[in-house]
């Protein structure tokens, strides 16, 4: 979230510190939210205790496999099925899980982070990623105008079972305080189509919290 303050001088300090370590990532989960997206819509359907924490389960119509794109064609796991993914807010990362169950999670969003800071993380079906704060950005999407977003671009391999090529994935995300993610970009590079283009995209048309 962008630092704020009456005075002229730390307005334009927090302007060019962006990236400070008190610049932490906010977002308040409850069942019966829904992030309504162009291709999809995601709706936390329960919610459960585990590790410490309090995790949510989200339900995803329709699943992104059903849709035409040449991310399927190579054997991409990265969207399971949709009563398996579970998020959290641990401390000021976001984070996901495959299942209840499982030993680790995954952060795809830590904060506070320098920006450029990398991390790596094992994503469920994919293996090992590497997650990039890139910048923050202001983005438009149908559901309006986000300002200072995280962008973050997640990289990782994926072999194609039929073929055994290997692919390079790269996945860049829009996170926006208070909401959630609001764009999500999927591009790949593989020996076929050696310049890395977009495959895949989705925007948030309309956030709708619980009780809403």
């Amino acid at each position: 979230m962008l630092l704020r303050s009456i005075l002229a001088g730390i307005l334009l300090f927090c302007s060019v510190s962006l990236f400070a370590m008190s610049d932490v990532f906010h977002l308040s989960l409850s069942v019966g939210d829904k992030w309504i997206y162009t291709e999809h819509t995601e709706t936390i359907m329960q919610s459960t205790s585990y590790g410490g924490n309090q995790w949510y389960g989200f339900t995803t119509f329709p699943l992104p496999e059903s849709l035409p794109s040449e991310l399927w064609d190579v054997g991409s796991e990265t969207w399971d099925s949709p009563v398996d993914n579970w998020m959290a807010v641990i401390g000021t990362s976001l984070c996901l899980m495959d299942k209840i169950g499982d030993v680790s999670y995954s952060e795809v969003l830590k904060t506070p982070v320098v920006k450029g800071g990398s991390w790596s993380t094992v994503v469920p079906g994919v293996g090992s990623a590497i997650f990039t704060l890139i910048e923050r950005e202001n983005v438009i999407v149908p559901a309006g105008t986000y300002e200072n977003c995280w962008k973050v671009g997640t990289e990782f391999y994926k072999s194609d079972p039929n073929t055994g090529k290997n692919s390079r994935i790269v996945d860049y995300t829009w996170y926006a305080d208070s909401v959630g993610v609001i764009k999500d970009s999927v591009y790949i590079d593989n020996t076929a189509n050696p310049d890395c283009h977009e495959v895949y995209v989705y925007k948030l048309i309309r956030y709708i919290p619980a009780g809403h």
